[in-house]
């Protein structure tokens, strides 16, 4: 039922990124370019999480963040088309209807999904983990932020999709890294999460 995902796997994708990312050290960091305007911009992991992988979870570590700390961290689907592909990236995770993205907001203590809000978590900047949970079993999506559990952000939504680790980042300059997560509260499963 469950299925081990690589390490490496989980790393960011250039090919899935704005035009203004550029992917480094392996895959494992993106970084906004310093002449870029400010505006938020998406990159994706090349991985999709499917049902098949049951529980993945990872951080990202907010390397350098603008002082409004605006990111999003989440998860989205790749559309097949190449001019949805473009508003996903020109946009931020939640902010458009033309494909399926959820993303949790940095300032406003909101997470955002097909443009629209709800209330949740804390507030995230430069120097602090979010590890991201992508339960595929009971169809929901988490985040903790440096280890203190959020709770759950959405659910019912996620099964029969294929979902990529995303973040969206706004200042010129702006950098994240994605690592498989090694931190577990005492509430997750973590015997049923599998990495190899």
């Amino acid at each position: 039922l469950l299925r081990s995902v690589s390490e490496k796997k989980i790393l960011f994708d250039k090919s899935k990124c704005y035009k203004a990312f550029s992917v480094q050290n392996g895959g494992t960091s993106l970084h906004l370019d310093q002449n870029h305007a400010a505006s938020f911009r998406t990159g994706l992991a090349g991985y999709g999480i499917s049902d098949n992988d049951g529980i993945v979870q990872w951080d990202i570590i907010c390397d350098n963040i603008s002082p409004q700390k605006y990111v999003f961290v989440g998860v989205a689907e790749w559309p097949s088309s190449a001019s949805k592909q473009h508003k996903l990236l020109e946009s931020y995770l939640g902010g458009t209807t033309h494909c399926r993205s959820w993303g949790y907001y940095s300032v406003s203590k909101k997470c955002y999904s097909q443009s629209q809000t709800k209330s949740y978590g804390s507030q995230y900047s430069t120097g602090d983990t979010v590890t991201v949970t992508l339960d595929m079993v009971e169809d929901k999506l988490s985040f903790a932020i440096n280890g203190e559990d959020q709770g759950i952000a959405y659910s019912g939504c996620f099964r029969g999709r294929v979902l990529f680790p995303a973040v969206s980042l706004y200042g010129p300059a702006e950098s994240v890294t994605i690592q498989f997560s090694s931190k577990f509260s005492s509430n997750d499963k973590v015997n049923l999460i599998f990495f190899s």
